[in-house]
């Protein structure tokens, strides 16, 4: 299976729209406006549905991407037909639901968003104010994480 195949077949698709071909697991994914929508798995070309396709479209041959597989695939039999080969990928397309939206990751707290979380620099945390048997093992334990969370790089070089 060569990359040089898959884009063969991306450039054939590129009518449907955006078209970009990426590697995933031993097969190459198609992907149609960041849409996946097919797969090339060797010399087999898949085009991946949903049971209303299946049902709605029976004469077209179908296959596992792999064995366990759950839902089969069209099985493209002609791929240098490009007719035929447009008209599964635009089924495919219009029919297959939009990919999620990937979650951003979580972004780092600043220093100021850790201390007050942690009770550091609060009324609650000083002696002063709360007299020294007030202070309750939690709030100890809250500073002790700010003051890792604080100096986690430094820790890390050591």
């Amino acid at each position: 299976m060569s990359s040089s195949l898959a884009q063969y077949y991306a450039d054939l698709l590129r009518p449907l729209g955006e078209v970009h071909v990426g590697k995933m697991f031993s097969v190459f994914c198609i992907y149609i406006n960041e849409k996946p929508v097919g797969f090339l798995c060797g010399e087999e070309l898949l085009v991946k549905t949903n049971a209303q396709m299946r049902e709605k479209w029976p004469e077209i041959p179908q296959q596992k991407l792999f064995d366990g597989a759950v839902n089969p695939m069209w099985l493209v039999e002609d791929p240098e037909n490009q007719e035929l080969l447009l008209t599964l990928f635009r089924r495919a397309y219009d029919n297959l639901p939009q990919p999620k939206p990937k979650k951003s990751r979580k972004k780092q707290k600043t220093n100021e968003e850790v201390l007050s979380q942690s009770g550091l620099g609060s009324p609650l945390s000083d002696e002063s104010v709360m007299g020294k048997d007030v202070l309750t093992s939690k709030v100890r334990e809250n500073s002790f994480l700010a003051w890792l969370h604080l100096n986690k790089r430094e820790i890390k070089q050591k």
